[in-house]
């Protein structure tokens, strides 16, 4: 389990606070605690004015297919090309090293 300092927290908190475009990226084969939460975050975050991707790298299991905002998440497997534009951009914007990475993985 990942310990959260307060001073961990409040970085955390900052960095939500001044990003104005963020993704939150699933594991592979999601689960439904995984869409849940992400999803969940994707709410709030929408409901912070943030612009949000929710990108999973694996197909959703069907089952899942009828949880509210479910169509706002990209799955890379159908929509490598939305994926990588919203990388990109990222990395233009933002000079985001983590997308670069990303990035370089997804054109592969």
């Amino acid at each position: 389990m990942i310990e959260f300092s307060k001073q961990k927290l409040s970085v955390l908190i900052e960095k939500i606070n001044s990003a104005q475009n963020i993704a939150v990226i699933t594991h592979t084969n999601p689960d439904g605690d995984t869409v849940g939460a992400s999803l969940s975050i994707y709410k709030i975050l929408l409901n912070m004015g943030k612009k949000v991707s929710v990108i999973s790298p694996d197909t959703l299991p069907e089952f899942l297919e009828c949880l509210p905002n479910v169509e706002a998440i990209l799955t890379y497997e159908t929509q490598k090309n939305d994926v990588k534009s919203i990388l990109q951009n990222d990395i233009q914007t933002r000079k985001n090293p983590i997308s670069s990475i990303l990035l370089e993985i997804a054109l592969k």
